[in-house]
C-alpha cells in the first residue's frame, strides 16, 4: 500500500499497487470527494477470476512519492468490499488500487525486505546483483503471468499479484500433493461462500 495524492492536492490516499489488475480503481466516496469527472466509457477490472465492467472517471493527476502520473484512467469500484464480507470503513481500508496501465509506465522494483517501491523510466538498465532473477513474463488481459511448476505437479500459468496476501494454485495441482498438513478454510466473499485447502507445498 503506498500513498497517493489526487489532482494536485495535500491530501493523502492509500492505493494498492496490484500487478494483477489491468485498469485501477477508486471506491466511489473517494471518486467524489475529488470530484473526478466521469467519462463516458466502463473499464474492466480484474478481480480474482473474474472481469468486471465499471464505470470510468479521468485523473488530471496522480502523484506517488515523486512520480507524477498525467491523465489516469481509474474504474470507480468498492474493490475492498467485492473482494472480501467483512464490513471496512473507507478509513480501514484501502481507497484505491493501482493496476499495470499506470505501472507499465515505468520499471517498478519491489524491495519487500525494506518496504520500498521504486520507480524509474522503462529505459533504466535491469539490476546485475549476482542474487537478481530475472523471470520472464507474458502480458495479457491486462495481467502478468509467469509459468510455475511445483514438485509433483505439470507445470501452469499464474497471474503474478502484489495486491493479494496469500498464494492459489489450481484444483488440478493440489490433487496431486500430499495431503499430509492439509486443513480446509471457509471463506466469503461478497454475496459468495466457499472453501478453500490450505496444503503445504513442497
Amino acid at each position: 500500500v503506498v500513498e497517493v495524492r489526487l489532482q494536485g492536492t495535500r491530501q493523502t490516499e492509500f492505493f494498492v499497487l496490484s500487478t494483477g489488475m489491468g485498469v485501477g480503481a477508486i471506491h466511489p466516496e473517494t471518486a467524489q470527494k475529488h470530484q473526478l469527472p466521469q467519462t463516458t466509457e466502463q473499464v474492466p477490472l480484474n478481480l480474482l477470476s473474474s472481469t468486471l465492467q465499471a464505470p470510468a472517471v479521468s485523473t488530471k493527476s496522480l502523484f506517488l512519492n515523486g512520480a507524477w502520473v498525467e491523465g489516469v484512467t481509474l474504474g470507480v469500484f468498492d474493490v475492498a468490499s467485492e473482494l472480501s464480507s467483512r464490513a471496512t470503513s473507507t478509513q480501514e481500508a484501502p481507497t484505491g488500487w493501482i493496476g499495470n496501465s499506470i505501472l507499465s509506465l515505468f520499471q517498478v522494483t519491489f524491495d519487500g525486505a525494506n518496504q520500498q517501491v521504486t520507480l524509474e523510466s522503462p529505459k533504466t538498465p535491469l539490476p546485475k546483483s549476482a542474487d537478481a532473477i530475472q523471470i520472464p513474463f507474458t502480458y495479457k488481459g491486462g495481467r502478468i503471468w509467469v509459468k510455475v511448476t511445483v514438485e509433483g505437479a505439470k507445470p501452469f500459468d499464474a497471474v503474478l499479484d502484489t495486491g493479494t496476501v496469500g498464494t492459489l494454485i489450481p484444483v488440478e495441482v493440489g490433487k496431486q500433493l500430499s495431503t499430509l498438513g492439509q486443513k480446509t478454510l471457509t471463506i466469503q466473499t461478497k454475496g459468495k461462500r466457499g472453501a478453500v485447502i490450505q496444503t503445504p507445498l513442497p
